[in-house]
């Protein structure tokens, strides 16, 4: 296999970053509607917004910073594994008529 660097410290904080939001964006979801009418609820539709806005800025940020990195990762070398043994295996196995 060839020599595969791991993932740099900006692209851990990037993914668990996209990870904490997106469970926190579910969680909100969730429990929005128990906060009594009026400003309760409106802060809390608001915190709500302003992390999917953050989650879409951290999701710009790592499509830019992958982009951005012309090292070979893990992920993307398995995936050229995953496509070759899928190739060898459909060859292997007996085809439909």
């Amino acid at each position: 296999m060839q020599d595969v660097q791991r993932y740099d410290r900006r692209t851990i904080i990037l993914h668990w970053t996209t990870a904490a939001l997106v469970v926190a964006l579910w969680g909100s979801a969730q429990v929005i509607d128990w906060f009594p009418r009026g400003w309760p609820r409106v802060d809390a539709r608001s915190v709500h917004i302003t992390m999917g806005v953050t989650l879409v800025a951290v999701l710009i940020w790592r499509v830019a910073h992958r982009l951005g990195d012309r090292r070979k990762h893990a992920a993307a070398s398995l995936v050229h594994h995953y496509v070759w043994r899928d190739n060898v295996l459909r060859r292997m196995l007996p085809q439909r008529p």
